[in-house]
């Protein structure tokens, strides 16, 4: 294949699914780890069985900056949160390990108390 035919080729399908993967990840911001603050609580009377007893919290997901970034969400409270605290939190399979060896339904559940973020600025 000569050089200039090279460049009409296609990219290789290993390739695109790494780069759609990295756009997807991207776009659904999968990080393991998320600050967010707690702005509010959730009551619910009727829910699962493996619901009874655990504290449900809204959060507003957060960047460094303390900055609104995202959707608010329902979470699962770990540690004992409260309204206007800076917790970090996590998503999936992951969620579900503080409860351990309980099965909990949780996608988001707040694992921690924020006490200062510390950042390196640019000059």
């Amino acid at each position: 294949m000569s050089p200039a035919s090279s460049k009409n080729k296609e990219m290789p399908c290993w390739r695109k699914a790494c780069k759609d993967l990295q756009d997807v990840k991207e776009l659904l911001d999968l990080s393991p780890m998320h600050l967010a603050r707690v702005v509010g609580t959730v009551v619910a009377t009727v829910k699962s069985e493996a619901l009874e007893g655990r504290k449900l919290l809204i959060i507003q997901p957060i960047d460094t900056a303390h900055q609104d970034t995202g959707k608010t969400m329902v979470a699962i409270d770990a540690i004992g949160a409260g309204v206007g605290e800076t917790v970090f939190w996590c998503r999936g399979k992951e969620a579900s390990f503080p409860f351990d060896p309980k099965q909990v339904p949780t996608d988001c559940t707040i694992v921690g108390i924020v006490d200062t973020i510390y950042t390196e600025t640019s000059p």
